[in-house]
């Protein structure tokens, strides 16, 4: 079996995050349409700022330091 190194893990969360910011544009510009009360694309655009700041600091911390 392989082993699934940060590394690896960092790659899917910032593909994640990317993925959760476009929705969130969509869904804000109201090209995608969602509840205007549920604020969704709120929730979601944080969730993706989280991820892809995950994404890069640890990709910082792999090039400057190892």
């Amino acid at each position: 079996m392989e082993n699934i190194s940060i590394y690896d893990v960092v790659i899917y969360v910032g593909i994640l995050g990317l993925l959760l910011i476009i929705i969130s544009f969509l869904t804000g510009m109201r090209i995608i349409k969602v509840n205007p009360k549920m604020r969704l694309h709120k929730k979601i655009g944080i969730a993706g700022f989280v991820a892809a700041s995950i994404h890069g600091f640890v990709m910082l911390y792999f090039y400057l330091f190892s």
